[in-house]
């Protein structure tokens, strides 16, 4: 699966297999497990973590106050979820600036953490619906199509194995 954008909220669907890829196409760069590590620190798993405590502007939740990208990615590299963290910061076998401020503002505002990740976390189970081919895709495709060559794009292959929740 090739996931075209730049967007790190889904940088959490690349799988360590290669069977799920993220291209961000302003960068023109493909992102594998590797890639998404080098990027944000963390693995794909943690990525929904990592937001709850930066925050994502783009999808308007502002994460915890005080936590920066480096703290919060050596934190999760470490301790992977939320949940991991120590409240105590001298039980933290990682470092980190202002570990104390951090650690209180996180036991302060976990209900928050826990909801901005929440809001972060994209959905990846729900009903099978229709296979690719029917109607509705395929006005899709030719939408897409039209909209690619636009812009001077080329268009991709069809998609062998896709479903499409029911109504879309």
């Amino acid at each position: 699966v090739f996931i075209c954008t730049p967007d790190k909220d889904l940088a959490q669907c690349v799988t360590s297999d290669g069977r799920v890829v993220q291209f961000d196409r302003r960068q023109q760069i493909l992102r594998d497990e590797a890639g998404v590590i080098e990027k944000w620190g963390v693995k794909p798993e943690s990525i929904p973590d990592y937001l709850a405590l930066v925050g994502d502007t783009a999808d308007g939740f502002p994460g915890l106050r005080g936590w920066g990208a480096k703290s919060t990615a050596t934190l999760l590299a470490r301790y992977v979820h939320l949940e991991n963290i120590p409240a105590d910061p001298a039980d933290w076998d990682v470092k980190v600036r202002s570990a104390a401020k951090l650690c209180a503002t996180l036991v302060e505002h976990v209900e928050d953490a826990f909801l901005f990740r929440r809001i972060a976390t994209v959905a990846t189970e729900g009903p099978r619906g229709r296979r690719c081919g029917q109607p509705a895709l395929r006005r899709t495709k030719t939408r897409l199509g039209r909209v690619l060559r636009t812009h001077r794009r080329p268009v991709p292959p069809p998609l062998a194995n896709c479903y499409f929740p029911r109504g879309t």
